[in-house]
């Protein structure tokens, strides 16, 4: 995946990275004001080398210096200070070297301003207390412990930042994972994110294909779908020069509702005056004659082992100036034998006088439809809503384009009522229903 997909897939998921931050957010600022405050205070005392004790190097001074700063928080002198205090001490102590300076800083840590005062003085005290007979070094207060203001700790603006910067890392990385788990192809601009290929249709559902593949015309309450494939229609006519070509129906893979939308636009384009006819060039798995209730015993495949000028029957089908061929008898070796009689197939069909529409398998799984692609004046990829991947289409789109397709437009099936717009302008006594999603049938 390119990093532009990765940004287009957090985009998608966007709302998912705002509630992400916004909940770490939120446990950020509880955090911080969960925690009891605490206050610092600092004693700062300089420790000299005494007279009595002659010359003392700096590296030896580090090295006293050190074990003072160990001595000062050490128990011993804890004792003292709350012997002086005449009570236990009201918070904890640490302390904290200057080397090469003789400084040390005795640091009282307790939950309110006083008590970290107390702290840091008392223990200064006794550890001055301690040192008062020692002949190496004569400890001095420079900057005596005051009662700060404010807390160190919690840092609320500094617990938030971090909520923050971790809820969006966070957040990003949940609506990666999520987009390349649950990532679909939804909308029209989905599509647009992917490829240049243009939307030139959007299928709405019809819960009336759940019983199986089969013809929307006769349907009563199909008018959304009847006017997107109307629509889709006028589209591929301003595509071509005349009223005939040879188009080609495919789809990423199985069961985005091809085969169904070949049968129901070759009925839309008889409706117009165009002599149209239908291929089931899918030997695999035709659907072509279930869906007009024509036999099958006869048809492309048989054509592809013969002569395909000579026996390839069009079947006339219950609508003027519509016909089809079957794909006939499913043979172990139609792959091969399409791909040998391809030219001689397509110059017969050009020979047809009408709009050819071509039901092909899907381009993903086996190679047939590249075979028609590359002959066919124009393709139209349909890909279901809510099914295919991004990096699915994608790849559906590149090998079509790598066998020299000519690629129409890319068909959304089973989209949502408003992207086809259908809906919106219905007589008055056309029925409003609720969107079901239909069972893909191929």
């Amino acid at each position: 995946m390119e990093f532009n997909d990765v940004l287009r897939a957090i985009w998608r998921r966007r709302l998912l990275v705002v509630i992400f931050v916004a909940v770490t957010t939120l446990f950020a600022v509880l955090f911080a004001l969960s925690r009891a405050p605490k206050y610092e205070s600092v004693s700062t005392l300089a420790l000299t080398p005494s007279s009595e004790g002659g010359f003392i190097t700096p590296e030896q001074l580090d090295a006293v210096l050190g074990t003072y700063a160990r001595t000062a928080k050490s128990s011993l002198i804890k004792n003292k200070a709350e012997d002086k205090l005449g009570e236990p001490l009201p918070g904890s102590v640490e302390t904290g070297t200057s080397p090469g300076t003789g400084i040390m800083q005795i640091i009282g840590t307790a939950e309110s301003g006083d008590d970290a005062a107390i702290v840091a003085k008392t223990v200064s005290t006794a550890f001055i207390r301690y040192l008062s007979n020692n002949k190496f070094v004569q400890p001095e207060i420079v900057d005596p412990a005051t009662a700060p203001d404010s807390p160190v700790q919690p840092r609320p603006p500094l617990i938030i930042a971090i909520g923050i910067i971790l809820g969006l890392l966070g957040g990003i990385l949940l609506a990666y994972f999520v987009e390349q788990l649950r990532g679909r192809i939804e909308s029209a601009s989905d599509v647009g994110e992917v490829t240049s290929v243009p939307l030139i249709g959007a299928l709405p559902t019809d819960r009336r294909l759940s019983r199986g593949p089969r013809l929307i015309w006769q349907e009563q309450g199909s008018a959304p779908l009847q006017e997107a494939i109307r629509a889709l229609r006028t589209n591929l006519e301003f595509q071509l020069d005349d009223r005939q070509g040879i188009i080609q129906v495919t789809s990423p893979l199985a069961g985005e509702g091809k085969s169904v939308l070949v049968a129901n636009l070759g009925v839309a384009l008889s409706q117009l005056g165009i002599e149209t006819l239908i291929v089931d060039a899918d030997l695999r798995r035709p659907r072509q004659h279930q869906i007009f209730d024509v036999a099958n015993e006869t048809g492309l495949s048989n054509a592809l082992h013969g002569k395909v000028d000579s026996k390839l029957r069009r079947v006339k089908t219950e609508f003027p100036r519509l016909s089809i061929v079957p794909g006939g008898p499913i043979a172990a070796n139609s792959t091969e034998m399409l791909h040998v009689r391809a030219a001689s197939l397509f110059e017969t069909l050009r020979k047809a006088d009408a709009m050819v529409l071509i039901d092909t398998p899907p381009v993903l799984p086996v190679s047939d439809a590249r075979i028609v692609a590359r002959h066919a004046d124009g393709v139209l990829l349909t890909v279901a809503t809510g099914k295919e991947k991004p990096s699915t289409l994608r790849s559906a789109v590149e090998t079509l384009q790598l066998a020299g397709a000519s690629i129409s437009g890319i068909v959304l099936n089973f989209a949502d009522d408003s992207l086809g717009g259908s809906e919106g302008y219905q007589p008055e006594s056309a029925p409003r229903r609720r969107a079901q999603k239909q069972v893909a049938t191929k």
